[in-house]
């Protein structure tokens, strides 16, 4: 104690005048990260804090969730993606200049205007060059790409006496849009095409950044080639029953998604695919997402892949009902609004039940309810505080 004391006082000291939040960079991640998830076992690994297979932290070598916050990992990408939270502005900003000499729109009307008036002067003939149609560039629908890819289309309609856009247009219309290898045919219409995140990019490179900067002020966060991995505590949960051998680890929907992204081979516009489910699985309300998707995110959450950490589900399955390798059977009431603590259970299987419960501040309330009324009826009780001994708390009076 003393020699404790004598660190706490040779500590400097300081003052605190301010903290300031901001959104974590590539390089950010990177230098907070304790690893690299490069094998889908990785994203569990014991670096990354409790719990885990191995009880121990690998990092700080704590053995208790008090002394071990986690730790961070990443995901490398093997290639640049856009965030897909901003495929909206990016497509804003593209339909804003053209994408042949990447000017501005109003500019290119003014020189379009001037030009057109100079050749009908030359010669009349050079006027009429072909018909070169606008095209509109937009975020991808639900069916392709779940919205995570950008795709360009023609704006005006296909005009009379002609069967499909391939005969009008002119056979250098799509040059102003880079190749891509990895892009299937069935993406290269001749009235849209899907874009992947390379060409995207091409066509940003060679954009003022000024004018990007207008609506995206830090252009930095367009792209990703990083992914962090939040601790374990934030993803994994340690359920442990008395009449069961040991722990169980369970597993929830962030972990399958970073699974997904490890040692990823395939287009980028698949890889944004997945990264935008693994964003809608890690918000804080999965209410603010739309359509399918949050439906699919609250079974999942309220659902039957639900955990208890009361262990009522637990009880259930294993007091309630009672199973073999060929039949199931379970209590039937006739109540469907009744719930499950209204069920009753016998006295002697309820005696000998013992349900592990975590104290915190949201339970300690209830906790202290039930120990006083175990007092009064039974006069003692007894609370397991470590692996291999127990407290007994017995009323006053009692022998």
């Amino acid at each position: 104690m003393e020699h404790d004391s004598y660190d706490i006082e040779n500590l400097p000291s300081g003052l605190l005048t301010r903290l300031k939040f901001d959104v974590s960079t590539a390089e950010d991640l990177d230098n907070i990260s304790t690893v690299t998830s490069e094998a889908v076992s990785e994203v569990t690994d014991p670096r990354l804090g409790l719990p885990n297979p191995s009880s121990q932290c690998s990092t700080c070598g704590a053995k208790d969730l008090k002394f071990c916050e986690g730790h961070f990992g990443v995901i490398k990408f093997p290639f640049r993606i856009f965030h897909p939270y901003f495929l909206s502005e990016i497509a804003q900003i593209l339909n804003k200049v053209c994408p042949g000499c990447k000017s501005v729109r109003k500019d290119v009307r003014d020189k379009v205007r001037v030009l057109s008036q100079y050749l009908e002067i030359i010669c009349p003939k050079a006027s009429s060059i072909g018909w070169y149609p606008a095209m509109r560039f937009k975020i991808s629908s639900t069916d392709i790409f779940k919205r995570t890819a950008i795709i360009v289309e023609i704006v005006e309609k296909l005009p009379k006496k002609s069967k499909s856009f391939k005969e009008v247009l002119p056979a250098d219309y799509w040059d102003c849009i880079p190749r891509d290898q990895q892009l299937v045919e069935s993406s290269l219409r001749s009235n849209r095409r899907v874009l992947s995140h390379a060409q995207v990019c091409s066509l940003l490179n060679d954009i003022d950044p000024k004018f990007i900067n207008k609506y995206v002020q830090r252009t930095a966060l367009l792209s990703l080639n990083i992914f962090p991995v939040t601790p374990n505590c934030h993803r994994v949960t340690e359920v442990v029953h008395a009449l069961s051998n040991g722990s169980k680890l369970n597993f929830d929907d962030r972990t399958r998604a970073y699974k997904k992204l490890v040692d990823f081979r395939g287009i980028d516009n698949d890889l944004s695919s997945r990264v935008l489910d693994c964003l809608k699985i890690s918000k804080l309300n999965s209410g603010k997402t739309s359509g399918s998707n949050s439906a699919d995110i609250h079974q999942r959450t309220n659902g039957e892949y639900s955990f208890n950490a009361s262990g009522l589900r637990w009880m259930k399955d294993v007091v309630l009902g009672k199973c073999n390798s060929h039949s199931f059977r379970l209590v039937v009431v006739g109540d469907p609004v009744l719930k499950l603590s209204e069920i009753g259970v016998p006295c002697q299987i309820a005696d000998s039940l013992l349900v592990s419960e975590y104290v915190n501040r949201q339970n300690k309330e209830k906790l202290l309810y039930y120990c006083d009324l175990r007092i009064l009826e039974k006069g003692a009780i007894y609370v397991r505080k470590k692996v291999g001994w127990s407290v007994c708390a017995k009323r006053k009076g009692s022998k």
